[in-house]
């Protein structure tokens, strides 16, 4: 009798768990089972990414150091070039003309060569800057690692451009002037917080493209040139003014009266006396108000069609109209 009941408990007791365990899998063990999967894959997915941003960084690291490796090597290419038209001046007090011209020839080749091959070695890399980039949109690699689009002219670094009057410059808000907007494609403003990213390598020129509506180029360029940082409300320095190689000449610093003052938008004045991105219609660094206003309305023309003066995108004394049809504000690393 007791065997009976011993085998009836251990029947019943079997019977249980395999109920419990039906149930388990049916319901609450299935549960279990996706909340640990997910705490698994969290797991993973954490030590993935450090892994992942361990090797980021050696990467970025490695591309510096072949940037400027590069760009080394590059240079010398450039010496030696230098080096080789003068020993070829000497060569012609000194060398049959016909020796002379096929020495001369294979040397061009093989520089041609070493140039091709660099060309091929800096397409593929991101830029530090426009130096090494060939004209045109170009990704450049801020030293803090993130890239930027731009466009690059002449070793250049275009930070504004406008030319059709398609991009609104005038009415942007802070915002705006600090992402950036427009497209390298067409006109575009970098924006703030790429161009102090990009400030940060070093010590910088600066140079203002300016087309006049009569076709006449003029060049302003700066010696020296930074932005401060936003809680100073990006101020600009810009010194060292001088206007060479173009067609056309400008006597006047049209950026003096900005220099050192902060950037105000049409919702942000911080020059605060004449309310001058709303009176003459612009974002600039103003200054009672403005002897350059490069990020005012486009004129359609060589006139204005506001009620004070500069209320368009002009440069003060610019030969001929003052209010143009083209600009860039454009930067480099200085000497």
């Amino acid at each position: 009798m007791e065997q009976n009941y011993c085998m009836y408990f251990v029947i019943m007791a079997l019977l249980s768990g395999l109920i419990s365990s039906q149930t388990c899998n049916n319901a609450l063990c299935k549960r279990r089972d996706i909340a640990g999967l997910k705490v698994e894959i969290t797991d993973k997915m954490n030590v993935m990414e450090s892994e992942l941003e361990d090797k980021i960084s050696e990467v970025r690291a490695e591309v510096r150091k072949m940037s400027s490796d590069i760009s080394g090597v590059k240079d010398e290419v450039v010496k030696l070039s230098d080096e080789i038209s003068k020993l070829g001046s000497n060569m012609k007090k000194h060398v049959p003309e016909d020796d002379r011209s096929t020495f001369e020839s294979k040397v061009m080749d093989r520089l041609a060569q070493m140039d091709s091959k660099l060309n091929m070695m800096t397409v593929t890399l991101p830029n530090k800057d426009c130096r090494l980039a060939k004209d045109g949109t170009s990704t450049i690699l801020t030293r803090s690692g993130k890239h930027v689009t731009a466009n690059c002219d002449d070793g250049w670094l275009v930070i504004a451009h406008r030319f059709n009057g398609k991009e609104i410059f005038h009415n942007r808000t802070w915002n705006e002037y600090k992402n950036g907007f427009g497209s390298p494609r067409g006109e575009y403003f970098l924006g703030f917080d790429a161009i102090l990213m990009i400030l940060r390598r070093g010590k910088y020129k600066m140079r203002f493209d300016l087309v006049g509506w009569d076709n006449k180029h003029a060049i302003a360029e700066y010696s020296t040139f930074s932005i401060g940082e936003e809680s100073e409300d990006y101020p600009i320095t810009v010194d060292g003014f001088s206007s060479t190689g173009a067609s056309t000449r400008i006597f006047y610093d049209s950026m003096r009266r900005h220099n050192h003052r902060p950037f105000s938008t049409i919702d942000r004045d911080n020059e605060g006396r004449y309310n001058c991105p709303t009176i003459i219609r612009g974002a600039w660094w103003y200054y009672g108000c403005a002897d350059s206003n490069l990020f005012s309305v486009y004129p359609n023309g060589p006139k204005c069609d506001g009620n004070y003066n500069n209320a368009c995108m002009v440069w003060a004394n610019f030969p001929g109209s003052v209010y143009l049809k083209e600009m860039k504000m454009k930067i480099k690393p200085a000497p």
